[in-house]
């Protein structure tokens, strides 16, 4: 928490006022006098009470000089007024936060930027990833930087000869986090935006749901590869890029359920609603649901692993249908119609966690082989070892009994 020493919302003038401004959390609080109102908003009283609006614009772009030296720009802010023997400002939001600059644009020119990531611990991940760098392009280049203190930490840079926009790099090192989280099965937690390098600029913003790493440690069980030049490099960077703008709402709803907390039956629902998505976005055959979920897990000889022999044991439906494809597509429509007599129809208590694991497997594998990304194929019956292990020790009958 830091003291703000002055405030200015033009960019020039700046004014002293007492307040507090916590940048990680992006929270501003200060209080001025009612002669001051005047002199550093240009606005009155009657404004404050009467007219919002005017104070709500006036107070859009906020910039801050603190007690570290350092200016801040808070930009798209939203502030609620109360009126005490001083009027006091506190945020309600605040979209963007620079440090080291003042701007009132969300965009900046630079030559490079920086997200620092890390896997709580010493993470099992530090075994699969390195050091090393390539080339986007003849303009771009990534650098990748590992290193290990209480945390394992992975730095992802990219570098561009001539000043391009933030965004435009910010973009990229985002599809290399997705293309980390479906190498490695969970993301990394996000803690640092550097812009820049002789002057580093620090970005503060909310971090959208689907980049919303759990803060919590991960066993690793879910690695299916290494990250090297092999498996990412600037040709499967397009090639990603091309799958993402093809696929982009459905990869995005993808991200977002492996990376948020909730209920697994719902996280269940939406994963075989992606995996019917995708296979129709991507141009595939007219099939129904049954017989799409049977051609993911037949996809390649890893998918082949990911069902066990109690996984497909037949339902005595017209179709024979082995009982794992056959919860999983009546999963699909069982929280918009549901009805408790049919529970056993669709995943049931424990085998929703069961059937979460296997699921967002099949995705990955499925996309990391669209995309031709290597892996090691032999972790695959490790990994549902792992899984069926679990179900005998929290005693999981996978019961093949359904309602009818």
């Amino acid at each position: 928490m830091l003291d703000i020493k002055k405030i200015s919302i033009d960019m020039i003038n700046f004014f002293e006022v007492d307040g507090k401004f916590d940048k990680n959390n992006r929270k501003i609080s200060f209080n001025i006098s009612f002669e001051q109102l005047k002199n550093i908003f240009d606005i009155g009283m009657q404004d404050i009470l009467f007219t919002s609006d005017e104070a709500m614009e006036k107070t859009k772009n906020i910039y801050i000089l603190c007690s570290d030296g350092k200016y801040y720009s808070c930009l798209e802010c939203i502030f609620s007024i109360h009126i005490q023997h001083e009027i006091v400002f506190s945020s309600v939001a605040v979209n963007f936060i620079f440090e080291n600059t003042i701007t009132n644009k969300t965009d900046i020119k630079t030559k490079k930027v920086t997200f620092k990531s890390y896997y709580i611990g010493h993470s099992i991940h530090s075994a699969y990833i390195k050091s090393y760098s390539f080339n986007y392009n003849y303009r771009k280049k990534v650098i990748i930087k590992t290193y290990t203190d209480e945390n394992f930490h992975i730095d992802i840079s990219i570098e561009s000869k001539n000043e391009c926009w933030y965004s435009e790099l910010k973009d990229i090192i985002y599809t290399i986090i997705e293309i980390i989280m479906l190498i490695f099965g969970d993301i990394p937690i996000i803690s640092d935006v550097s812009i820049g390098e002789e002057q580093e600029i620090k970005a503060y913003f909310e971090m959208v749901d689907k980049y919303k790493a759990p803060k919590k440690r991960s066993n690793g069980k879910e690695i299916v590869g290494c990250i090297t030049e092999k498996t990412l490099n600037k040709d499967i960077i397009k090639k990603f890029e091309r799958f993402r703008s093809d696929t982009k709402i459905i990869f995005d709803l993808y991200m977002t359920t492996i990376n948020s907390e909730g209920y697994k039956e719902i996280k269940n629902c939406n994963l075989v609603q992606i995996m019917e998505g995708l296979y129709k976005t991507l141009g595939m055959p007219k099939m129904e649901l049954r017989d799409i979920l049977i051609y993911y897990f037949n996809n390649s000889k890893s998918s082949k692993k990911i069902l066990t022999r109690k996984d497909k044991r037949k339902v005595k439906d017209p179709n024979n249908t082995p009982i794992f494809i056959y919860k999983a597509n009546n999963h699909r429509n069982y929280l918009s119609h549901l009805n408790l007599k049919q529970n056993k129809n669709a995943f049931y208590k424990l085998e929703n966690i069961y059937a979460y694991w296997k699921l967002t497997m099949c995705i990955r594998l499925y996309i990391l082989e669209y995309l031709s990304i290597s892996y090691e194929d032999e972790k695959i019956p490790k990994y549902v070892k792992e899984v069926d292990d679990w179900a005998k020790k929290n005693k999981l009958r996978f019961s093949a009994r359904v309602n009818s």
